[in-house]
């Protein structure tokens, strides 16, 4: 005599292998897309710095070029003419012989740049030209402490 019962389908271990593949596969797309999120936000902020960068050292290269024709014009200019040759937004420190300006790049930075000239001659060394942060610094004193009431 046959013995009469519920039929038992052997399927648990391998559902629960499915399943879990799934869910892995999912966490794992899940976790590319914000990945790929991020990277993607990354590198616009780099393209927006790169290219105020480049807009800034352009601008500074046509500073240059007319600071150029200004010193280029007639003989060696003193410390009393040379300010007047300037062009706009270049300062003058007649001590260091130093002309100084700056080009904003947004983002609260500019690219500094100052010349040095030789006390005879036309000729200019630039001496620094350099990303600055335009912003003041304000440290961040808070500690994140549990407070109870």
């Amino acid at each position: 005599m046959m013995k009469k019962g519920f039929q038992m389908m052997n399927v648990g271990a391998s559902s629960f292998l499915v399943i879990f593949t799934v869910l892995a596969l999912v966490t794992f797309a899940v976790l590319s897309v914000s990945s790929a999120n991020a990277d993607k936000q990354l590198s616009d902020k780099v393209l927006e710095s790169t290219t105020a960068y480049y807009q800034a050292e352009n601008q500074a290269e046509e500073t240059l070029a007319q600071i150029d024709q200004a010193l280029s014009q007639g003989p060696s200019p003193d410390d009393t003419t040379l300010p007047n040759l300037l062009p706009g937004g270049c300062t003058w420190d007649a001590s260091s012989r130093t002309i100084a300006f700056n080009k904003e790049m947004g983002g609260g930075q500019a690219l500094a740049v100052s010349l040095t000239l030789p006390p005879e001659g036309t000729t200019y060394q630039i001496t620094r030209w350099q990303v600055i942060s335009t912003n003041d610094w304000q440290p961040d004193n808070t500690l994140p402490v549990i407070t109870l009431n």
